[in-house]
């Protein structure tokens, strides 16, 4: 995100006022303040130049005025907003409002865009000990015998969106049934990251649960 402001401060406080640049939503500790005692833009100059979170919405520009004392307080004259959905809704991507007759601001915005990767780690199920899925269908399958140990699992992507890593950390220990009996967390110096190459090996009457891929790596 790019600000611009072109024009003039005409005022006989000048000296005590100050422009502030502070995010709509998000970080509101975040205060950027520049001095307009000796600004006089005839053409758009460049103000700040930002990488900002979309979470953040927008942002607040305000006219400030020195109050003075040992807290250094001051107060709000006008302040100007510019919201990242009004600004991507505009052709040109940018938005032009007036502080006050003599002072114009522009923002402009760069649309936010995912850029290519070549892995990708996303969250999958909690596999046991053996590399199955923590599931019903597959306690179903074992005739209800307890899937034993608590392994935290990362499924790994290609760009194109295919399986080609699992990635496990051992977290518990014990076995998982209905009922009060659940598995304990094992100690930091017992937990045990394991790479195994390949894809899932889905069950075919659950697409979404399966085995991971043999290990053909040696645990970390």
């Amino acid at each position: 995100v790019c600000v611009f402001l072109k024009g003039e401060f005409d005022s006989e406080h000048i000296s005590k006022e100050f422009l502030r640049l502070r995010a709509q939503r998000c970080y509101r500790s975040l205060k950027l303040d520049k001095s307009v005692s000796n600004l006089s833009c005839k053409n758009w100059q460049k103000m700040w130049h930002m990488y900002c979170e979309f979470a953040t919405r927008g942002l607040t520009i305000d006219v400030r005025r020195s109050m003075g004392g040992c807290f250094r307080n001051s107060k709000i004259l006008k302040n100007i907003s510019f919201s990242w959905n009004d600004m991507l809704h505009e052709k040109s991507l940018m938005l032009t409002e007036e502080l006050d007759a003599r002072i114009r601001v522009m923002a402009s915005i760069t649309p936010p865009i995912q850029a290519p990767y070549l892995l990708k780690c996303v969250p999958d199920r909690v596999t046991d000990d053996g590399g199955a899925m923590v599931s019903d269908v597959i306690l179903r399958m074992r005739s209800y015998r307890p899937q034993e140990g608590r392994w935290l699992t990362r499924t790994v992507l290609d760009y194109g969106g295919k399986e080609c890593f699992v990635v496990r950390m051992r977290i518990g220990r014990g076995i998982w049934r209905r009922g009060p009996e659940t598995p304990m967390a094992v100690k930091w110096e017992d937990r045990i990251i394991e790479v195994r190459e390949g894809s899932w090996s889905y069950i075919a009457s659950a697409t979404s649960v399966g085995y991971a891929p043999e290990p053909s790596c040696f645990p970390l």
